[in-house]
Order: structure tokens, then C-alpha cells, then sequence
């Protein structure tokens, strides 16, 4: 901690004396009593560094303001001319940084602040102030610390104007010479005040000049030594550029020829037959253009005759609306200048309660950005919120919800009354209660087949401009995807991930932050993948219960209970859907990853989802484009603390470490017998539906029960959750567990489980809990933080009503085609014109071979005949094998 300060008085003769810089009281004795014929120059600097309790306490008491810890705060203060200047600068841990320029005109015996707060630190509270005054040490006079920000609502005084108005000319004329005799007094000080900076600055450049030929001449060995470590490579680099550069300059010669020779015979034929036309043309047009200027010069004559009198009268015109507008304007100056003297004169501290009152305003509205939550962006608006109305145009016929093309109309939300279990007491403090009545109670409820926020897209499982045809895709195993589809995979989630999304935003603030009437919207944009991280953490956030770190954390509407199935595979087909969007790619489906007994992470290579770092094993190797994605919503206890939500700020690499886990809370990945055992519990949920079921598939499967017993078992995590924990990294916690993209391989497979669970038992859908079921969790609940709506029991279904399926549960013949016979069909359209020249030049051939073969056949067919005529006129008996041999060779 520091302090300076100076303090000099100046006469038109005296100088500065050594008694008056000392006593610093005496000058403020001299300030109060009214000695402004002379100017006075007070200059105080406060420098805080607050690197431990002690000097917060001795900064807060110097400065009369409450600091927070790591914060560095810097005031100066200056009087001069009867106006004294104020800063103050705090510097933030987030580089951010709070300004305050006040203006403090002396009056007689007060001090009072001329401006306003310019900008403001982004945080929540930073600073607060419990005195109105700022005392340093030795300097006694009391500063009013804040004005101009009062809101008075006071009419107009039109006669207290006028009384001022002969006042202030009056003024003004007294000024006159002031203000010049001052002028005349500074210029020679200002002139003397060059002169001596002159032969300063040539001092300075002199002592720069050796230091910046030193810095060029250290320099210049560097350059040297970069220059002739280039060239051996840029000579390389040109010497294997000229053959190809040479190669293709000859290729291109001749055909560069003999497009120039066809071109010319064209080019001289059409230059021949243009020419009599433009001659021709200009013939024609030569009389019409004279005829034209003689006709137009008389009429533009005329009209500048006729806008003269039209520009005098406007003119004349003009004026009394002049008048009048200074006339309308002059109560209103008037009512600006006496709000201006009401805050000139409001006591310091109505000014300090003022300014808090306007400081912690702003503060509320740090984080309110013009953007969106899960909330499509169309009600993302104030007027929405205001409404409480999300029912957007339909673009494809301009109506609210496609009325008039039959698609949808805007109908009030009904949310079910059933009472849920007793693990969450509160009632009215969340935004997700009773979704989504805080933000919304009216959307577009869609008829038929089709969906969407405004009606204008298919429901899940239908497709075609009607929405009247079933859609059927099939989910495949990334391990059986062929190379070239496992990196299109790759590509549309590193896509996903750099890509703004079109239709969605995310709130970066509660609904009661955002103002009754929903006038500072607070929300953020989001690329396509990071919204789905979003979504993930909003479900499963803590409920804010008002303070610091005052959280109910017994609160999830997506995990340890009942719509733990039904709402991921919502989470699924939406992550679905937006990709498919954003690709054009309809085909596109998320693949699984069977980890059935699996010894390691089978997906965890650099091909894939990336391998294990071997610089840091708890980052992702950087041949993975994944070693350069940033995690979103990791800091759970923060935001608690700072009663804010996550919003889109990176928060470091993606972390992974798969195995390098607790064995004590995981001492095996999942086998294919925990999967049948659990797919046998013939009941969903059971008891008090929450973690502490027991023989409940959903618990079971969920990961809180054991896959042997399905009873629910403490401190293990077994089937879902044995697999976060094994990742070892972003993974692991539940509310940034998304940021890791094995999290959609996981959960398809999780899903194909939850599929393979409906086939067998065939549940009916009051098999779903109907009520008591943890918030958020009952038949009836909407999804939360979904728009447009879907309740839990709907997509207790199978997954064949949603149009889709996985390839390892189709049949053995629907199995091969999928798995076997549609990559290979695939990769046959991608390469089909190599295949047709090669099935081309293979018949060829074969046809050169067959008349080859043909032709020694008859050659040979020939020989014999030949032979056996021989043999009549030379019978066998008279002739030697030597003879029958050469004989034979010869026919060959």
C-alpha cells in the first residue's frame, strides 16, 4: 500500500512555500473558507494491492469502501481552476476493470460530483461503500463521492428559468475577460513549459539511440542465422516445384494454342459483322441525342424558374417551425437544469444510496446478453417473456403455428396437478417446477404428424412434405462403420462444435433475474454441440434457494428416477435432428458402442475419439481434433457461489483418463450377463422410485442397484454409471458429463438397452409412474428444458414407433443387409464409375480370351483332322515314335 500526496498553491507572485506543502490542513481550512481567487491544486494517489486480509482492512478503512480480496484499487483526486477530479479504477481477476470519473466543482464550502458512472466491472457487487466521504491521511476535506445519478421527477418551472436566465448572461459577461486574462496568463507558461520539455526529449532520444542499435545489432545474427536455415529449405521446396511447374506449363501449352486458334477466326467474324452495326447505330443515335438537349435545355430553364419561388417560400415556411421547436424546447432545458441543481444539491449520502441503488441494478444485468437456453431463439425476446407467449411464425405461410395450412394454433400449456415424491420440499423457487410455466404459458400445439416450435417440422418417426411417411433409420456400431463413415462421424461433431446454432439459444439467468416483465432477457448463443452440454446441465443443476451457495441439491428431472430412459432418448433424437440440419445428411444416425465386456476403452484412439495424450494422460492425444475442444458448465460449486447459471465461457481441455478410475467404486466394466440379468427385472420402478430402489430395471440399468441382485446398492456405480466413472475425466460429473462426445455413444447404447427392455415385457403404458414420483419425473411432467413440449410417458414406447432401430437387435436377414451389405452398397455408390470402367475393361478381357481360346481350339480340331489322314496312308506299324513325336510338335 502507498500514498502520495502533493499540494501547491500558486500566486500571480509568489511561490510555493515549503510551510503550505506540509501543512496539508491548512489548505483545506483555505478551500472551505472560500479562497477561490487563486487556484488551488490538490493531487492524492491511493495505490492498494490487497495480497492478503490485513490490506483489505487498511484499504476499505482508507478509502471508505468495502473491497473484495484479490482486487486493486486506484484513486486520484485533483482540484485545480475550482474543480476537483475524482478517479477511481478497480482491477478485477478476470481483467475486467470499473471506471469512475467524477468531476467535484468547488461552491463555496462544498464539494460537489458533476458526472457519472462511465462503465461498469462485470461481476456482482464488487465493490460496495459504507461512508460518503474519502479522508487520506493528513488531508481532512470532506469529498462527496457519487452524484448525478439520483432519478428526479420534478415538472417544469418555466418561471425559475426565466429568473435565472438575466443570472446567468450575467455571468457569463464576467467570465468573458476572466477566461481571457487566463488565457493570456497560461500562454506564456505554456510556451516556458516547451522549451524546457525541448532539450529533455532530445536528452531521451540521444539515450534511446545506443539502445536501439544494440537491440539491432543482437538482432542481426538471428536474422542471419534464420535466413540461411530457410534457404536450403525454400531452395528444396523450388527445386521440386519447377518439374512439376514445368510439366504442367507443357501440358497446358498446346491446348492454350489450340483454343487460340479456334477462338480467332470467331473473334475476327463477329468483330467483322459488330462493326457496320455500331457504325449504323451511332448514325442513328447522333440526330437523337441533338434533338434531345435542344428539347431539354428550354424545360430545365423553366423548372429552375418555377423551384426558385417553391425554395423562398419552404424557406419562409420553415422558419416559424423553427421558432416554434426552440420555443417546446426551452421548458424542457429548463427542467434538465433544475434536475441538474436538485443533484447538486441532495446530501452525500442520498447520493452514495443513489448510486448503489443504480450500481446494484447494473449488477443484476451484467450477464444479459441478447441471446438463448434450450429456448428457441424466436422466444427469446422481452416481448415474449413479457406474454409468456412462445407461438412463432410459421415461414412457410406466414401464420402463427402454420394456422392456415391446418399445421398447428397457439393453445395455453396444461401442466398435470399429480403431487410429486417428498425429495424436493420447496415450492415456487425453481424455474423448472411446473415447466415451463415460469417462461412460457402458451406454444404452438401441433396437429397430425407434425412438430416442431412453430409446427413447421415432423414429429419423431415421420418424414415427407406432409409428414405422412415413415421414417426408418438404423443406428449401427461405430466399430462396424467403415473408415470413411467413422470420419464423417468425426467431422459433424468437431462441425457441431464450431457451428452457432440456427434455431436455439441458452439463458444465462434465472427468470426472476430477467425482470417481472421480462425486460432485460438474459441469453447467450451457443454453437449446435455445446447447446446439448447446456441441456444436460440444466436438468440436472441444483435449485438456487437465494444467497451464496444456498442450493437444494436432491433436485434432477433427467437422472435417479423414472424419466431417466424416456429422457435421453429425446436428448438423442433431438441431438439427431439438429445435426441432420446442419448437414443436409437426413441419413445421418448417432452410433453405438457395445461395451459389453470390454477391457479397456475400445473407442479411446486417435481414429476415433481420440487417444490418451503422452504428455499429460488426463488430456486427449493431439493427432485428435478433440485435444482442441473446450468444456462448458464443469464448475458446478462456482456458480452456486455466484448465484449465476452456466453460460457458453470455456473452462479448459477436455479431459480423459479411462481406467486410472476408483476400483473401489468400479471394479469391472459391465459384461453381457449384467446386461441380461438386468433386462430380466420384469418391474420399471419400484418403492420410493429414486436411487435407493430396489428390483427396479430403471435403477438398475441407471447404475445405483447391482446388475446381480437389482438391489440398490452405496458408494458403487454399476451398467450407466460404471462407465462415467471408468472415463475418469469430463465424464465423470453429471452436469458437464456431455462435453465428452463418447456421451452419445454411451447413451445410444444405454438406449438400445431401454429397447431391448419395452421387446420383452411388453409394458403397458400405466406401467410408466403415474404420480409420487420424484419433481419432474411423473407420466404428465414435461421434459425439462425441452421447446417444443414432450411429457415423460410418451416415449415410453419403443423406439420402432420413433422411427428408428439398432442393427444388433433387427433380424438375422435385416442384420446382414444392414451391417454387411449396405457399407459395401455404400461404398459402391461412392466409387461406381471406377467399378463400371473396371467391370468395362474385365469384359473386354474375358473376350480377348475366349476368341483366343477359341481360336486354338479350332487350330487343334484342324491338326487332328490332318493327322488322321496321314495315318491312312502310312499305317502305325511303319513309323517310329521319333516320327509320331516330331509329327505331334509340328501340329502343335
Amino acid at each position: 500500500m502507498s500514498i502520495r500526496i502533493s499540494v501547491a498553491r500558486r500566486e500571480s507572485d509568489d511561490q510555493l512555500k515549503s510551510q503550505q506543502a506540509q501543512n496539508l490542513q491548512s489548505h483545506c481550512g483555505a478551500l472551505h473558507s472560500g479562497e477561490v481567487g487563486h487556484w488551488l491544486a490538490v493531487q492524492a494517489e491511493v495505490s492498494c494491492l490487497l495480497p492478503g486480509f490485513q490490506d483489505v482492512l487498511r484499504c476499505e478503512k482508507l478509502l471508505g469502501v468495502r473491497l473484495k480480496d484479490r482486487y486493486s484499487v486506484k484513486m486520484v483526486v485533483t482540484a485545480k481552476e475550482e474543480v476537483v477530479a475524482l478517479h477511481c479504477q478497480a482491477l478485477g481477476r478476470q481483467a475486467h476493470s470499473k471506471l469512475l470519473h467524477k468531476h467535484l466543482k468547488i461552491h463555496h464550502l462544498r464539494l460537489s460530483i458533476r458526472s457519472q458512472l462511465v462503465t461498469s466491472l462485470q461481476g456482482t457487487r464488487r465493490l460496495g461503500h459504507d461512508s460518503s466521504t474519502l479522508r487520506l491521511e493528513g488531508l481532512h476535506c470532506v469529498l462527496p463521492l457519487f452524484s448525478g445519478i439520483g432519478q428526479t421527477r420534478q415538472p417544469c418551472n418555466q418561471h425559475a428559468e426565466q429568473t435565472r436566465q438575466p443570472c446567468n448572461q450575467h455571468a457569463e459577461e464576467k467570465r468573458q475577460p476572466c477566461n481571457q486574462h487566463a488565457e493570456q496568463r497560461r500562454q506564456p507558461c505554456n510556451q516556458h513549459a516547451e522549451q524546457r520539455r525541448q532539450p529533455c526529449n532530445q536528452h531521451a532520444e540521444e539515450r534511446r539511440q545506443p539502445c536501439n542499435q544494440h537491440a539491432e545489432e543482437r538482432r542481426q545474427p538471428c536474422n542471419q542465422h534464420a535466413e540461411q536455415r530457410r534457404q536450403p529449405c525454400n531452395q528444396h521446396a523450388e527445386q521440386r516445384r519447377q518439374p512439376c511447374n514445368q510439366h504442367a506449363e507443357q501440358r497446358r501449352q498446346p491446348c492454350n494454342q489450340h483454343a487460340e486458334q479456334r477462338r480467332q477466326p470467331c473473334n475476327q467474324h463477329m468483330e467483322q459483322r459488330r462493326q457496320p452495326c455500331n457504325q449504323h447505330m451511332e448514325q442513328r443515335r447522333q440526330p437523337c441525342n441533338q434533338h434531345a438537349e435542344q428539347r431539354r435545355q428550354p424545360c430545365n430553364q423553366h423548372a429552375k424558374q418555377r423551384r426558385q419561388p417553391c425554395n423562398q417560400h419552404a424557406e419562409e415556411r420553415r422558419q416559424p417551425c423553427n421558432q416554434h421547436a426552440e420555443q417546446r424546447r426551452q421548458p424542457c432545458n429548463q427542467h434538465a437544469e433544475e434536475r441538474r441543481q436538485e443533484r447538486e444539491k441532495m446530501e452525500p449520502s442520498v447520493l452514495l444510496s443513489t448510486v448503489l441503488g443504480k450500481w446494484n441494478s447494473m449488477d443484476e444485468h451484467l450477464y444479459a446478453i441478447p441471446v438463448t437456453c434450450q429456448f428457441p431463439r424466436l422466444c427469446a425476446t422481452s416481448e415474449a417473456l413479457r406474454t409468456k407467449q412462445c407461438c412463432p411464425v410459421w415461414e412457410g405461410d406466414g401464420t402463427v403455428c402454420g394456422a392456415s395450412s391446418g399445421r398447428g394454433f397457439c393453445a395455453d400449456v396444461v401442466v398435470s396437478d399429480e403431487p410429486h415424491g417428498p425429495q424436493y420440499p420447496h415450492s415456487g423457487v425453481d424455474d423448472r417446477e411446473r415447466w415451463p410455466l415460469a417462461f412460457y404459458n402458451r406454444t404452438c400445439r401441433c396437429a397430425g404428424n407434425y412438430g416442431g416450435v412453430s409446427c413447421g417440422e415432423c414429429r419423431f418417426g415421420f418424414a415427407g412434405p406432409g409428414c405422412s411417411a415413415q421414417a426408418a433409420s438404423v443406428r449401427r456400431s461405430v466399430m462396424a462403420m467403415s473408415t470413411a463413415e467413422q470420419q464423417r462421424f468425426i467431422s459433424y461433431l468437431n462441425l457441431a462444435k464450431n457451428t452457432v446454432s440456427r434455431d436455439y439459444v441458452i439463458a444465462t439467468g434465472t427468470r426472476a433475474q430477467m425482470g417481472p416483465d421480462g425486460e432485460t432477457p438474459m441469453f447467450s448463443e451457443v454453437n449446435v454441440y455445446d447447446l446439448f452440454v447446456w441441456m444436460h446441465y440444466y436438468v440436472s443443476r441444483d435449485a438456487l434457494l437465494g444467497g451464496p451457495g444456498n442450493v437444494w441439491q436432491d433436485i434432477d428431472f433427467a437422472h435417479e428416477s423414472a424419466a431417466f430412459a424416456p429422457w435421453h432418448r429425446v436428448f438423442l433424437l433431438h441431438w439427431e435432428n439438429e445435426i441432420r440440419k446442419m448437414t443436409g445428411d437426413f441419413n445421418f444416425t448417432i452410433p453405438y458402442w457395445d461395451w459389453r465386456d470390454a477391457q479397456a476403452c475400445d473407442v479411446c484412439t486417435d481414429a476415433l475419439m481420440g487417444g490418451r495424450s503422452p504428455l499429460n494422460p488426463n488430456l486427449i492425444s493431439p493427432a485428435s481434433v478433440f485435444s482442441s475442444w473446450k468444456v462448458i458448465c464443469t464448475q458446478p460449486e462456482d456458480y452456486n457461489n455466484r448465484e449465476v447459471l452456466c453460460n457458453t465461457t470455456g473452462e479448459g481441455p477436455l479431459l480423459r483418463n479411462p481406467g486410472n478410475h476408483d476400483p473401489s467404486r468400479v471394479n469391472r466394466l459391465p459384461t453381457s450377463r449384467d446386461v441380461d440379468t438386468v433386462i430380466g427385472l420384469p418391474e420399471y420402478e419400484t418403492g420410493t422410485m429414486d436411487r435407493s430402489a430396489d428390483m427396479s430395471f430403471r435403477n438398475a440399468l441407471e447404475g445405483f442397484a447391482s446388475p446381480e441382485t437389482g438391489m440398490a446398492v452405496t458408494g458403487q456405480s454399476t451398467m450407466h454409471n460404471a462407465l462415467h466413472v471408468f472415463m475418469n475425466g469430463s465424464m465423470s460429473s453429471v452436469q458437464g458429463s456431455a462435453n465428452d462426445p463418447i456421451f452419445l455413444l454411451h447413451h445410444a447404447f444405454i438406449d438400445s438397452i431401454f429397447e431391448r427392455w419395452l421387446r420383452t415385457h411388453q409394458p403397458p403404458r400405466t406401467h410408466y409412474p403415474q404420480t409420487n414420483a420424484p419433481i419432474g419425473h411423473n407420466d404428465g411432467y414435461y421434459m425439462v428444458p425441452f421447446l417444443p413440449l414432450y411429457r415423460n410417458g410418451d416415449y415410453f414406447l419403443s423406439n420402432k414407433a420413433l422411427g428408428y432401430e439398432y442393427a444388433y437387435l433387427l433380424d438375422p436377414g435385416q442384420r446382414f443387409v444392414q451391417e454387411f451389405l449396405t457399407p459395401y452398397l455404400q461404398q459402391a455408390q461412392q466409387i461406381w464409375q471406377w467399378l463400371l470402367g473396371a467391370g468395362i475393361l474385365g469384359a473386354l478381357i474375358a473376350g480377348i480370351i475366349a476368341m483366343a481360346v477359341v481360336v486354338v481350339l479350332r487350330r487343334r480340331r484342324l491338326s487332328r483332322k490332318r493327322g488322321s489322314v496321314f495315318g491312312e496312308r502310312q499305317p502305325l506299324l511303319h513309323s517310329s515314335s521319333e516320327e509320331g513325336s516330331a509329327s505331334y510338335q509340328t501340329t502343335l
